[in-house]
């Protein structure tokens, strides 16, 4: 498989800064170049809406069979954020900063402070699925501005979040959505409450849309499912009849993605590997992708004698390597990141995963988070209307 590293002059985090330079508000990272940010200043409106697991490849081959808004209004592709997992990355864009700045390195995270592995994004015990109820929660380790607190300044703009029912009261949403008006998205579709949004009254609006499909059902079909060529065209319907009713209103959509899916061809359960578990001094966190590991010191030649049996399907870097790769991208690292990088690394090159058994049973049939081109490349789309 293709591997493709994060480029952190045309990847998520430069789409991000495009939407602040648009309100002039600077960045220390560069906007795209294939957006034109003088034309998107004139704009009265400016949506950017995330498809979790759309990734570039995965709609250019939907675009084969079909006549598709979605692929014909593809203006490049550019790579998601390592690791190339929603935590990471919707964090990257709503941040603007890079995961070495802003430290969310994936969806478990080991936090010494709380002495548990906690799922970052809903903020939940990662072995128990309890949500942690503590004075500690994500705005407690993660201290950063937002996008929408940076857009703030920005006279007479009203800035809103779209977002999945279930998602739009968990602690980080509360926290990186704190100075927008968050908007459920409960029966009707999420572009039509965008259409609402724009046309209610006559202000400025910037609107950030947050949609997890098809990501929450890849995991479990695969990505030549008919659940997602289906999906696929119910959202190039649902578009035409938005680009359509709106026409005139002087909106910028820019559609993206967080990252793409790589279909799960092999899996190396745990119980092949008994020494190498027994190596390592916590549980491996924090993706079944890319895990990092804090392997001990006497088990140093143990582990090596393990990792043989997967050398195919992952790659192996010691701290100094990894961070001299510069994966996680540029910047003043994050105080927490230390924390979560262990002394080695394990990063997914093919279409293997390898799983836990304390972490449970991966039954996922499609997966993210290594450096494949499938999960690495998403869309870049723009439609004027």
């Amino acid at each position: 498989m293709k591997i493709v590293y994060p480029n952190y002059k045309n990847s998520i985090v430069n789409l991000s800064s495009t939407i602040l330079e648009a309100y002039d508000i600077k960045s220390n990272h560069s906007p795209l170049k294939q957006i034109n940010i003088s034309e998107l200043k004139k704009k009265k409106n400016i949506i950017l809406m995330i498809y979790d697991g759309l990734g570039y490849n995965m709609l250019k081959n939907y675009g084969k069979s079909e006549k598709s808004i979605l692929c014909s209004n593809i203006i490049d592709r550019i790579t998601s954020v390592f690791p190339s997992t929603t935590s990471t990355a919707i964090t990257s864009i709503l941040s603007n900063l890079t995961p070495l700045e802003h430290g969310v390195l994936g969806w478990s995270l080991f936090f010494k402070e709380l002495s548990r592995v906690v799922d970052v994004l809903p903020w939940r015990d990662s072995f128990t699925g309890d949500i942690i109820n503590s004075n500690m929660n994500f705005q407690s380790f993660f201290k950063f501005e937002s996008i929408f607190d940076k857009l703030q300044k920005v006279e007479n703009l009203k800035t809103y979040y779209i977002l999945p029912n279930d998602l739009s009261s968990n602690s980080f949403s509360k926290n990186m959505a704190a100075n927008a008006d968050i908007v459920s998205s409960k029966s009707e579709s999420i572009i039509k409450q965008i259409e609402k949004i724009v046309s209610k009254d006559s202000s400025r609006k910037f609107i950030f849309v947050y949609n997890n499909m098809p990501d929450s059902f890849l995991h479990y079909k695969g990505s030549d499912s008919i659940d997602l060529y289906e999906f696929l065209k119910e959202e190039d319907e649902s578009l035409s009849s938005f680009t359509e009713n709106l026409m005139g209103s002087d909106t910028s959509l820019i559609i993206s993605s967080d990252h793409g899916m790589v279909d799960i061809k092999k899996r190396f359960e745990v119980n092949i590997f008994d020494k190498l578990y027994d190596s390592l001094l916590l549980p491996p966190f924090p993706e079944k992708r890319f895990l990092s590991l804090f392997v001990k010191d006497e088990n140093i030649d143990i582990f090596f004698e393990e990792f043989d049996r997967i050398k195919d399907d992952f790659i192996l870097l010691d701290k100094k390597s990894f961070l001299k790769d510069k994966l996680l991208g540029t910047g003043i690292p994050h105080k927490k990141i230390n924390d979560f990088l262990g002394n080695y690394f394990l990063i997914a090159k093919s279409d293997g995963i390898l799983d836990f058994t304390i972490r449970g049973n991966c039954s996922f049939v499609s997966a993210h988070a290594g450096i494949c081109d499938d999960e690495m490349n998403v869309p870049l789309i723009q439609i004027n209307i």
